[in-house]
């Protein structure tokens, strides 16, 4: 006899059906969903899952605390992880892995894996709930020999509207020229405007009768990264040591906002093969609370690790580790020193997206320790290259024509290796960031 398939695909708001009407049924059906299952439906719960039903694209754990505040709850972010760690057990949301971000289930009665088609353009997501993937992906497995416990089917593309409407995909560069900004809108973040965090001013250090930083000036500022780029042996490591007053320098000045707390991931971390520790025992020892752990790691992609013993993490494992436990301090400056070393490049990619959504999401300032700007020209705010002295500093793109950055990295500073951040236009940046008509071909 043969299983029979069951195919559902439901439309975004915007794509032929009632989206407030699909809402109230949606919070009307896990009301008396959970009141069958005999489980609390809290106010709180229920708001949560009115916010996640009520946005049109996929809503993060942070954006809902924000939303919440405005509404007048201040609430701590495991508050918010429970919330959806239950809405979620109890089928009533689906989280979007890629996104770290929810969206409603639209059949939360039958517990099932849904499939989700997402639009780049508009962001919008589709829930296919198409039973013959499951059935075709375990059959997969199994003739593999492989244990199936759960699939994350992520399909990205172009909704029926944006098809009709021209709309390109979020990700890709802007037109060249961009379309003027309108006099009302908000004016790009001037971080520089915020109030400093720490700064430094003549860090002077020798070690052995060899200068390793020689006069070194920079700030970090609420809300900004700052990436500490340079080769090999240029001071990276020594000058982020003295910042955190892990070393004390020969020269110079070191200020900090009162109160600043700050949370650092090293650039190596290892633990002795033979101790029994777990990631939630290597986290808790660090002063995280149980829940916090818990919530942390979920955030960061790592929630499944938490029973793992440390030695046997992978190299992007190990980092999102260490970059939860810098979180579980509530940072206002997270120091991040190669935070993706031994990490391959699509790795890199995932991470350097987390630490964007840490500052996009928290607020949280960063300052960043890198080689190169290959994967860091889009993540960052200010480069600070580094040869023991400051060779140059300002707007990424700036940095990366400067002629003592090109003079240090040579053919690696082709910018056609900026991966991530090469675009096509007809501007160009002075060395302190601003637009500049280019008069000139169109560069690539």
């Amino acid at each position: 006899m043969g299983l029979a398939t069951r195919t559902v695909a439901v439309p975004p708001p915007g794509e032929g059906h009632d989206h407030h009407r699909c809402m109230d049924e949606a919070l009307k059906a896990a009301a008396e969903l959970c009141h069958h299952r005999g489980v609390r439906y809290t106010p709180l719960r229920r708001r949560v899952l009115e916010l996640i039903w009520g946005s049109h694209v996929p809503l993060g754990a942070y954006a809902i605390l924000d939303a919440l505040e405005k509404a007048g709850r201040r609430l701590r972010p495991p508050t918010v992880y429970r919330t959806l760690d239950f809405l979620q057990k109890q089928g009533l949301i689906h989280r979007i892995e890629s996104q770290n971000a929810y969206i409603g289930c639209v059949d939360p009665a039958r517990p099932h894996r849904s499939q989700h088609l997402i639009c780049r353009a508009c962001g919008k997501v589709t829930e296919l709930d198409d039973r013959a993937v499951e059935v075709t992906l375990r059959s997969g497995a199994k003739s593999k020999d492989f244990e199936l416990d759960r699939a994350t089917i992520e399909v990205e593309g172009r909704c029926r509207d944006c098809r009709e409407t021209g709309a390109s995909p979020a990700r890709t560069a802007p037109p060249s020229p961009p379309p003027a900004r309108p006099a009302d809108a908000a004016p790009p973040p001037d971080f520089k405007a915020a109030p400093a965090l720490m700064a430094a001013t003549g860090l002077s250090f020798a070690r052995d009768g060899l200068l390793v930083l020689d006069r070194v000036d920079l700030a970090i500022h609420e809300g900004e990264i700052v990436t500490i780029i340079g080769p090999n042996g240029s001071g990276k490591t020594t000058l982020v040591r003295a910042l955190l007053g892990l070393v004390a320098p020969d020269r110079g000045e070191i200020w900090k906002a009162a109160g600043l707390r700050v949370g650092y991931v090293p650039q190596a971390f290892e633990v002795d093969p033979n101790l029994p520790l777990t990631v939630r025992r290597f986290l808790r020892l660090g002063g995280g609370k149980r829940d916090d752990v818990q919530a942390v790691l979920e955030w960061v992609g790592a929630g499944t690790l938490a029973d793992h013993p440390v030695q046997r993490l992978s190299g992007g494992e190990m980092r999102r580790v260490l970059l939860a436990r810098a979180l579980l301090r509530k940072p206002k400056l997270l120091v991040l020193d190669e935070p993706v070393q031994g990490v391959d490049i699509a790795g890199q990619a995932e991470l350097y997206k987390l630490i964007n959504a840490a500052r996009r999401e928290t607020g949280v300032a960063v300052l960043m320790i890198s080689h190169d700007l290959r994967l860091v020209m889009a993540a960052t705010d200010e480069v600070i290259c580094l040869n023991h002295h400051v060779c140059c500093a300002g707007h990424p793109e700036a940095v990366s024509r400067h002629p003592e950055y090109l003079a240090l990295f040579g053919d690696k500073a082709d910018e056609g290796s900026f991966a991530v951040y090469t675009h096509r236009h007809d501007h160009r940046h002075d060395e302190a960031g601003n637009v500049v008509p280019f008069d000139g071909p169109e560069e690539a």
